[in-house]
């Protein structure tokens, strides 16, 4: 019979091959369908081993735990479809298929036991867009899971016999060193952008008449000692100079307290949880701040939370997620790429504000604790990455731009 248009084939003197893909989830969909039809006699399914299908979903920075799941649902499906069609069926590696083709050939006329020439073939591949450290990773995410393991080792028992792709330790660690060279040097080009930026606004204000010397100024005020749940007294807080960016005031804090530091458990997750009292700038006053400022695999973030004992910051709340301890907002959100629209000024000043302040409470508060002094440094970093990265955004944002977090 003709294949269908979303079929993939391979022709043979007086024999045709069906070709299928169940690399994505409409492709079990479309090997049911094959299954049902008269004169579908000899069917090569494509498939992923199970690593290489987090691997390849990792750039699109899909988290390990999703891509396995939604692997081992395609994975059990079509495998029970197998059990029931051996006589007809054969899986087939997509990546060894890429990698050795001619051996694919060979292998589906030694299987089918068909003899003669392969007239046509198509088959439905892509260029691998992982890279060894992602292969890496996905080989660990696969071996903690003893269910994606059988799985696997099912799928590949039925599969024509092909060199299964390896990955290198070796390979992947230069990448890695590689990713945080363009990291160390993407750094420095920000903080060059930052002075050219602040030296820019800077001379602007000069030339309107404004004075420069509170901008210039960085000092800290008057500090008492503070263990977790108690407070600094009286510090007055002047961001450096790259704050020029969103031309913020002078802030005065009154106190802080610091509510919890939480150490890096096994998620790679930890936080430093802050109330900051009696704020006062140029255009506003604040009672009381709470929030959490967050770090999770090399992504930082603040923690916003509706609830008992919380202040209400927000005039319009621009959360959406909830958990057992109640509505939450992260910003800029680790977990997907959503743009979060924050219509209202005063919201708007409020976060200002906080980029604002971020360092230098986190900077007096983790001298008060026992931290060691690298810990100490590397959270001041983050911070400082942070609040660079979210001042450009806050002048996109006063520039009529849609003012995505960075994150």
């Amino acid at each position: 019979m003709s294949p269908s248009t979303k079929d993939f084939y391979c022709e043979i003197s007086g024999a045709q091959i069906t070709i299928l893909s169940v690399l994505e989830d409409d492709g079990v969909e479309e090997l049911t369908r094959a299954l049902g039809e008269v004169g579908r006699e000899r069917i090569v399914v494509l498939y992923d081993p199970a690593a290489i299908a987090v691997a390849r979903a990792l750039p699109r920075k899909i988290p390990p735990s999703t891509s396995l799941a939604s692997w081992k649902g395609r994975a059990s499906i079509v495998l029970a479809a197998y059990r029931q069609n051996r006589h007809r069926m054969v899986f087939a590696s997509a990546a060894g298929v890429r990698g050795e083709p001619q051996q694919f050939k060979t292998s589906l006329l030694q299987h089918f036991k068909l003899s003669g020439e392969i007239k046509a073939i198509s088959v439905p591949l892509a260029t691998p867009d992982w890279t060894a450290w992602h292969l890496v990773l996905a080989s660990q995410a696969l071996a903690a899971d003893a269910k994606a393991v059988l799985l696997d080792r099912e799928l590949e028992a039925a599969a024509l016999p092909l060199t299964p792709v390896s990955y290198d330790t070796d390979e992947a660690l230069t990448e890695l060193q590689a990713a945080a060279s363009l990291r160390d040097l993407l750094i420095r080009q920000l903080s060059n952008l930052r002075k050219e930026v602040s030296d820019h606004f800077l001379s602007a204000g000069t030339k309107t008449g404004h004075s420069s010397s509170e901008q210039k100024s960085d000092q800290l005020g008057q500090s008492a000692k503070a263990q977790p749940g108690h407070f600094i007294q009286s510090i007055n807080v002047n961001p450096n100079k790259s704050a020029a960016i969103a031309n913020p005031p002078t802030p005065t804090v009154g106190r802080i307290v610091m509510n919890q530091y939480l150490p890096i458990d096994e998620s790679e997750y930890r936080h430093i949880d802050i109330s900051v009292h009696d704020i006062q700038d140029n255009e506003t006053n604040w009672e009381h701040l709470k929030f959490k400022f967050c770090s999770w695999k090399g992504h930082e973030y603040i923690e916003f939370r509706i609830g008992p004992n919380i202040p209400t910051m927000f005039r319009v709340w621009p959360g959406h997620e909830e958990d057992q301890f109640g509505p939450y907002l992260n910003y800029p959100d680790p977990f997907n790429n959503e743009v979060l629209n924050i219509s209202e000024p005063r919201d708007r000043m409020l976060l200002r504000l906080i980029f604002n302040i971020l360092e230098k409470v986190l900077d007096v508060a983790l001298r008060e604790t026992q931290m060691e002094e690298a810990e100490r440094s590397a959270w001041l970093d983050k911070a400082n990455l942070f609040v660079a990265n979210q001042r450009i955004a806050m002048a996109a944002w006063d520039a009529g731009d849609n003012g995505s977090p960075i994150t």
